[in-house]
């Protein structure tokens, strides 16, 4: 949501909008994104009530916010005379509404399904959002590279890897500002282990914010087509380097060999990774590239 927002004109001119539809779009994604999160929470919950065994609740809790988004977009546009941006909001509040709603349906213990804390997966959990900003992305990318517009295929990938490093570097800090913090609900009330692992967390996450570009060369050249490339590089970080290193290192420094395998492979994997990305974004330069025709309008004359 915070990448959008500071990115906006970017992502917008990225997908496509003109100079003079950039206002109106910038005011409808200034508004649409608070409702981003919500709109994740609600969708996912949708699909577990769904799952568990109650779809009827899943699909009463799908149409109510589709209503109200209805019945809001006429009130706000019409009888508020907002416009664009009362579409907007419109749909922000339906998407409140139903994450609510199914946030409130676990809570109170109705589903079969509970949510624990032991259940999570930290890792997964901090580098999904990457993997997400990256297969966002990749239409975008796919569609320009189809399309010959290479600078725009070039503009979105600097714009991935600048979002997933910046997010990345804030995760970053929080790990190896409170670690033991991150930790303690999986460890219990064992204090050694929390500091066991607490270490073992920045040692392992030393090369963390480098990540980002790792996994963005992946969904860059799937969505250009290289499967091959794509297939390498993936194999690279968890197979390639991961396995060796864990074989050696700990040969040399015991324990911290095992935290220090991962860091060693991702640092690894990054710099072949942003060399193939550099040479296939100088590539671009050797492609027949198209050129928008402007369009006048008859009625303008210049002068």
């Amino acid at each position: 949501m915070t990448i959008g927002l500071v990115f906006s004109d970017w992502i917008l001119l990225a997908f496509g909008a003109s100079e003079s539809s950039l206002i109106y779009a910038q005011e409808y994604l200034n508004i649409i994104l608070i409702g981003a999160i919500p709109n994740l929470v609600a969708y996912t919950l949708n699909c577990v009530i769904r799952s568990s065994g109650n779809p009827r609740l899943a699909s009463i809790i799908m149409c109510t916010g589709c209503l109200m988004n209805i019945v809001l977009d006429g009130l706000f546009i019409f009888g508020f005379g907002m416009g664009i941006a009362g579409a907007a909001t419109a749909t922000v509040i339906a998407q409140f509404t139903t994450a609510i709603w199914g946030i409130t349906y676990f809570l109170r213990g109705k589903s079969t399904l509970h949510f624990r804390t032991s259940s999570l997966r930290l890792k997964k959990a901090v580098l999904l959002p990457i993997v997400g900003i990256g297969q966002g992305a990749q239409p975008i990318i796919g569609f320009n590279y189809g399309a010959k517009q290479y600078k725009r295929v070039s503009h979105t990938l600097k714009l991935v890897i600048i979002s997933t490093s910046i997010l990345l570097v804030s995760i970053y800090a929080l790990i190896q500002f409170i670690p033991a913090t991150l930790v303690s609900p999986y460890c219990g009330d064992n204090a050694a282990l929390v500091t066991l692992a607490a270490d073992g967390l920045r040692k392992y996450t030393m090369l963390f914010p480098l990540i980002g570009t790792c996994i963005t060369g992946i969904g860059f050249m799937q969505a250009i087509g290289k499967a091959k490339k794509a297939m390498v590089l993936s194999l690279l970080r968890q197979v390639v380097f991961l396995i060796p290193m864990l074989l050696i290192l700990p040969r040399f420094l015991a324990l911290d060999g095992v935290w220090f395998a991962q860091p060693a492979a991702d640092g690894i994997t990054f710099f072949i990774t942003a060399f193939v990305l550099y040479r296939e974004v100088k590539s671009f330069s050797k492609l027949p590239v198209h050129h928008e025709t402007k369009i006048i309008d008859p009625g303008f004359s210049e002068s």
